[in-house]
């Protein structure tokens, strides 16, 4: 099991905050530059325009891992008091037995992240969200059935090299049948598979740049 590896190897950052080096996958879950700053650079920043005239913002977080993204969106949420309800994706139950990183919020938050955790559903003010437990896509066909439909997808598993089964043409065919017309997906990764598969769902690339030194993060959209 992921969480009784001895070889976890934990790493801090220069904003405070502290990513995980994931045995398995041979990736961090994180930039080393800063784990905190790159969610809020990749995955919240480059959203606020898209929803700022959304009444209630429903949002795919797929990789939850150690709940990052998660983490500002929901901080964000509280602070703007905008209405945002989250669905987070995560393949390995085990990712959630391990104690939080250390973030650079108050320390509210971070309870707030281990209840999410531990429960898998959580409300507080303007903000709700439900982690799903499972293959991505099995997640996917499991919300198209029950209706469930998103304007912002964070999509930030494990790269292509490393975890294909969230990049290749299945999945994202998969994930358009809960996207909103028009919607918005941001991620890391401007692999081609990702750029290529996003395009044949109907969006339009953006590839500006990344956080900390990286040349290219992706910002598509449908509209």
């Amino acid at each position: 099991m992921f969480c009784q590896n001895s070889n976890l190897e934990w790493i801090n950052t220069p904003d405070g905050s502290q990513t995980l080096y994931h045995p398995e996958y041979q990736e961090t879950y994180h930039s080393k530059q800063g784990a905190y700053g790159e969610s809020r650079f990749v995955y919240l920043n480059p959203a606020l325009e898209f929803v700022q005239n959304l009444d209630v913002i429903h949002v795919l977080d797929v990789g939850f891992g150690l709940g990052v993204n998660w983490l500002v969106w929901m901080e964000w949420a509280l602070q703007s008091q905008k209405k945002v309800c989250v669905h987070s994706l995560e393949k390995q139950a085990d990712i959630l037995l391990i104690p939080s990183p250390r973030m650079p919020v108050a320390d509210e938050l971070m309870a707030f992240l281990e209840n999410y955790k531990k429960n898998r559903e959580f409300s507080h003010k303007s903000f709700s969200s439900y982690l799903h437990v499972d293959e991505a896509l099995l997640s996917l066909q499991n919300l198209a059935e029950q209706g469930v439909i998103f304007d912002v997808v964070l999509q930030d598993p494990f790269s292509p090299q490393k975890n294909p089964d969230c990049w290749n043409e299945d999945y994202f065919k998969t994930l358009d049948s809960v996207l909103q017309k028009q919607a918005l997906v941001l991620s890391y990764s401007v692999a081609k598979v990702a750029v290529e598969n996003l395009q044949k769902i109907g969006f339009q690339i953006q590839k500006n740049k990344g956080f900390a030194g990286k040349r290219n993060q992706l910002l598509a959209i449908r509209s």
